[in-house]
């Protein structure tokens, strides 16, 4: 009786694990290819993040240069002693701390 239920069972359990090693190679094919097709777009497509993050940081690039390179450095090495960047003041001293921390944020976890 256990023997006929043994010959009965192997087939059944051997067909299901067969299906499951099927599943589970077939997964991992795709996930192989999925891993190398990102690799093919991330080489092709190397600036495309920076598409996301330099328009918006340009303006406040500009005023950062002309406070700190134009004010302290150039104007004062030709004799020009009186330039002066207006403070960045409200919502925009905010949208520049957003933006300058996004960018740090962004190049740290990509």
């Amino acid at each position: 009786m256990l023997s006929l239920l043994s010959l009965l069972v192997s087939p059944l359990l051997s067909g299901i694990g067969s299906i499951f090693s099927s599943l589970f190679s077939s997964k991992a094919q795709v996930e192989t290819a999925s891993i190398t097709g990102m690799a093919q777009v991330e080489s092709k497509w190397w600036y495309l993040p920076l598409l996301t993050i330099v328009p918006f940081s340009i303006p406040f690039e500009i005023w950062t240069f002309k406070a700190v390179a134009w004010d302290k450095v150039i104007a004062p090495a030709f004799g020009y002693h009186h330039a002066v960047t207006d403070p960045l003041t409200g919502a925009l001293a905010v949208a520049y701390s957003l933006v300058i921390t996004g960018v740090f944020l962004k190049a740290t976890f990509s």
